[in-house]
This record gives C-alpha cells, structure tokens and sequence, in this order.
C-alpha cells in the first residue's frame, strides 16, 4: 500500500495536474474585488491569442472610459502567476489600470506587473499540495499545470 502512495506521489510530479480556468472564473475573481466607489460596469474577460483582455467601463463624472488592457502571462512562482501589461486602450493610465487590477490580497498591481494568486480560485484551491508547473492559453481556456 506504501509503494502504491509512492508511485501516486511519483506520478504527479512527473506529470502534475492540469486544471482550466475559465474567463469566467478569472471575471469572478476580478468582480469580488471591485466596489461601488470604483466605478467599474461592464466588466469582461476573454483569453485570446496568449493574452488575457479585460474590459469595460469607468465611469467618471461627465463621461464613461471604455478600458480594454491586454495581459500576458510570464512567469509562475508557487502558485501565483505574474503577468505582464502589454496592451491598453485608451492609453496606458497607471490610475485607471491600478482600479481594475489591483485587488488585494489576490491581486496585485504595480506599474506594469500583475500578480495573481491563483489559491482565490476554487478549483486550485482544492488540489491541496503542488506549485504551478506550467501555464498556456489554449482554446479559450489559460491551463495551469499544477505539480510537486
């Protein structure tokens, strides 16, 4: 039975475990950090050609900003993703781009750099041990190979 635990163990640090995460996982996680002074509606994301896109609107006091921001993911380190900001449109506004990324404590923005843990997602939440191996784009979906 010892060997059987040990072969198991072997396994998934060879192989590790792959989990999808969806836009719609990433927007939740997104949307449980904004509040009402922030000002943000329309909140959408989408995964696409290796980016993960964010948009919406920010509504200011005479008129609403349509946002669009482009992030790609770099660099994994236990279980949080480091992505960088590669596009933004209208312009890359350091303040309006810190409203809609820097969500503490999973979350966290600076100038460029985006860190998310991704522990704020229940389907990596539930795989109990095991660092991100690896990370890509495909159809739609951002893969996250998790392992020891």
């Amino acid at each position: 039975m010892n060997n059987n635990f040990g072969d198991k163990l072997k396994s998934m640090k060879e192989k590790g475990v792959s989990l999808p995460i969806t836009s719609d996982m990433f927007l939740w996680t997104l949307q449980k950090g904004i509040n009402k002074n922030d000002a943000i509606r329309d909140l959408n994301v989408s995964f696409v050609n290796g980016l993960i896109t964010i948009s919406g609107n920010k509504e200011m006091p005479l008129k609403s900003i349509k946002f669009k921001v482009g992030l790609k993911p770099i660099h994994a380190h236990g279980r949080t993703l480091k992505l960088k900001l590669v596009t933004a449109k209208p312009v890359k506004w350091n303040w309006l781009n810190k409203i809609i990324l820097n969500k503490p404590p999973f979350i966290k923005y600076n100038e460029e750099n985006i860190k998310i843990d991704l522990n704020c997602i229940d389907k990596v939440k539930a795989v109990p041990i095991g660092n991100i191996l690896s990370f890509e784009i495909k159809d739609e979906i951002l893969w996250v190979k998790l392992g020891l």
